[in-house]
């Protein structure tokens, strides 16, 4: 089992730079534009303005978080169920991963070098972890939320299944 983990693991861990609470492959937080995800990438399979799907920072964001105002692109790959990709003024706001590979939850603190605190549970309190849970951390670029499955009927902290790296450009101040 612990064999197929590490290669997952070492997968992520390839494809998030030197500022790993920032970036994703070779793309960067506040930094990157549509117009170089285009250039590196192609077309997307989704072109659209949308609203940031972040209910757990929600009262940490600016409320223009809810308005169709980011321009989201949407890319298939073989490594993720989805790459969503949203803009703000032509840069790069929020790297939004659907994971296929297993992630175990105890790495996150390594690969985005954030502490992470549970963000909320879908699910009764007990010493188990629920079926499904999100913890949240914070960097000096963005927050990170990562939706969880856990393992073992919830005697282990389990999975992540998805994650979301939000610019703190978007902060309430």
């Amino acid at each position: 089992m612990h064999k197929l983990v590490i290669p997952a693991v070492m997968i992520l861990l390839l494809s998030i730079q030197a500022n790993p609470q920032q970036a994703f492959r070779d793309l960067v937080i506040d930094e990157t534009t549509v117009e170089q995800v285009i250039e590196r990438y192609g077309s997307p399979k989704k072109d659209e303005l949308a609203s940031l799907d972040v209910p757990e920072f929600g009262k940490r964001l600016v409320d223009q978080r809810k308005e169709k105002v980011f321009r989201q692109l949407t890319y298939a790959d073989k490594e993720f169920f989805h790459v969503r990709l949203s803009f703000l003024d032509g840069k790069l706001v929020m790297i939004d991963l659907g994971h296929r590979k297993r992630i175990p939850v105890t790495e996150l603190p390594k690969l985005f070098e954030a502490q992470f605190e549970e963000a909320g549970r879908f699910g009764v309190v007990s010493a188990h972890y629920p079926e499904t849970y999100s913890v949240a951390g914070v960097s000096n670029k963005a927050f990170i939320i990562a939706n969880c499955s856990s393992e073992r009927m919830g005697t282990l902290p389990g999975i992540v299944t998805r994650t979301r790296q939000v610019s703190r450009r978007l902060e309430k101040r």
